[in-house]
C-alpha cells in the first residue's frame, strides 16, 4: 500500500461484456499503479450486480490475511471492501469496513505501508462525510486523526513524500472547515516536504491549495507577492495583479518557492527587470534566481512567515 496509490492512474472500462467480466477488469485490478475507477455500459447494468461479489471476495481476502497475521494485507483487503461498498451505496457498511481497516493499520510498525495506509482510509473518511450526514463530525474527526498519525509517522522516519499528503490533506480539512490561518501552515509544510524531494506530482496540488487559502485570506499582493506555480491564464485579474505590483516596483518581496516557479515567473516577466527583493525557499531555488538574473536574493530555510521574516529582515532591518 503505497502512497503513490494516492496519485493512481484511475481507469475507465467501456463495455462489461464476457471479455470485461472474465479479462479486461480482472487485469486492469491486478496491475500496479492502476484502479479500475469507473465502467461504462450501454444496456446493462452487470458492473452493479458485481459489487457484491467484490466485497465478498475482499472480506475473504480480508479473514485469510487476518489469520496469517498480515497486517497490510488485511488492511488493504477492508479498504478495497471498503471503497465497493461505497460504489455500491452502502455507506455503513462501508464505514464499519474503514474502522476495521484502521485497527489493522494501526497494529503496524511505523513504516512507509502504516503511514500510506492511514491516509487511504483518511481520504475515504472524508468521503463520507457528505454521505453519512449524522456521522459528519465524527468522520471528520477520524479523517484527522488518520492525516495526523501519518504525518508524525512518516516524518519519523524521513518518509517524505507521505509526509506532503498527510500534512497537504490535513490541510484540506482544515480549509474546508474555514480555518484558513491553520490550513495555511500546514499546507506550507506539505509543500516543503515535496520541494525537498522534488516531487512535482503534489507539489502543484499544496501550490493551488496555497493560492486558494490566501485567496480567501485576501492576501493578493501588498508587501509580499508569492507568486504560484499553478495552470493560470496570464490575463487572470489575480495574476495579472500581482505582475503589475512587480512591473510597478510596489512589491518589496517576492517570495518563490520552488526552481519550477522561477521559469514560469521569468517567462511571464524578465526576473532581472524585477527590483523586488527575492526570498528563495532553498539554496536550489535561490541558485536559480540568481542564473536568472535576480539581483537580490535572501534565502528562508522553510516555507514559513517566521522563516521568511527573518530573512527579509536581513535587507530590510527593523526601525527603531
Amino acid at each position: 500500500m503505497n502512497v503513490e496509490e494516492q496519485s493512481m492512474v484511475r481507469v475507465g472500462l467501456i463495455g462489461f461484456g464476457l471479455a470485461g467480466q472474465a479479462f479486461h477488469a480482472p487485469v486492469i485490478r491486478g496491475v500496479p499503479g492502476m484502479e479500475l475507477a469507473c465502467i461504462l455500459e450501454r444496456h446493462t447494468s452487470n458492473a452493479q450486480k458485481k459489487y457484491p461479489e467484490a466485497i465478498a471476495a475482499y472480506n475473504e481476502s480480508a479473514a485469510l490475511a487476518k489469520s496469517r497475521n498480515n497486517h497490510v494485507l488485511a488492511g488493504k483487503a477492508l479498504i478495497n471492501a471498503a471503497k465497493a461498498s461505497m460504489q455500491n451505496k452502502q455507506y455503513k457498511e462501508a464505514k464499519a469496513l474503514l474502522d476495521n481497516a484502521l485497527d489493522e493499520i494501526r497494529a503496524l510498525e511505523p513504516s512507509h505501508d502504516k503511514a500510506s495506509g492511514l491516509i487511504t482510509i483518511g481520504l475515504a473518511y472524508d468521503d463520507l462525510r457528505s454521505r453519512l450526514p449524522d456521522l459528519k463530525d465524527s468522520l471528520l474527526l477520524l479523517a484527522h486523526q488518520t492525516f495526523t498519525e501519518a504525518g508524525t509517522i512518516s516524518d519519523s522516519i524521513g518518509d517524505r513524500r507521505t509526509s506532503s499528503y498527510a500534512w497537504g490533506y490535513l490541510g484540506k480539512l482544515y480549509e474546508d472547515e474555514r480555518r484558513y490561518d491553520e490550513a495555511l501552515q500546514l499546507t506550507r509544510r506539505a509543500t516543503f516536504a515535496a520541494q525537498q524531494i522534488n516531487a512535482p506530482e503534489s507539489l502543484y496540488r499544496w501550490e493551488w491549495q496555497t493560492g486558494r487559502l490566501l485567496q480567501s485570506q485576501n492576501k493578493t499582493g501588498d508587501a509580499i507577492t508569492a507568486y504560484r506555480t499553478v495552470p493560470a491564464d496570464p490575463a487572470d485579474p489575480r495574476v495579472a495583479l500581482g505582475l503589475d505590483v512587480l512591473r510597478r516596483g510596489a512589491a518589496g518581496v517576492c517570495a518563490v518557492f520552488a526552481p519550477s516557479q522561477v521559469s514560469a515567473l521569468d517567462s511571464l516577466l524578465a526576473i532581472r527587470h524585477i527590483a523586488a527583493v527575492f526570498a528563495a525557499i532553498g539554496a536550489t531555488t535561490a541558485t536559480a534566481l540568481r542564473a536568472a538574473g535576480a539581483a537580490s536574493v535572501v534565502v528562508a530555510e522553510s516555507p514559513t512567515p517566521e522563516r521568511l521574516a527573518k530573512a527579509v529582515a536581513a535587507v530590510y532591518p527593523r526601525r527603531s
